[in-house]
């Protein structure tokens, strides 16, 4: 190996080390090929798919964070209820 492929090849592995990447779709195609890219060139990647095969993309990619879910329904938290009624007037540091 010449010492210019040695050096791109350790700036590949390096290119987004400290980044971190969500990929979805990620169990194959095109998602798993990304999770393939980014995952040699240093990024921690959560790997998001609603097909249940993502669970072992980390037998594949060692580091890889593989989430089974569909991001594309935003689940929101029921409202904040607060057990006493708010008074304008009160001192809000004794709560």
């Amino acid at each position: 190996m010449t010492p210019a492929a040695a050096s791109a090849g350790a700036s590949e592995t390096t290119e987004f080390a400290g980044k971190t990447a969500l990929v979805t779709g990620a169990a194959r195609g095109v998602g798993k090929e990304t999770v393939a890219l980014l995952h040699a060139r240093g990024a921690r990647v959560v790997a998001v798919d609603l097909r249940p095969d993502i669970t072992t993309l980390p037998d594949e990619f060692p580091g890889v964070l593989a989430m089974h879910g569909d991001i594309s329904r935003e689940k929101r938290p029921p409202p904040a209820r607060c057990n006493r009624p708010w008074v304008p007037s009160e001192d809000w540091t004794s709560w």
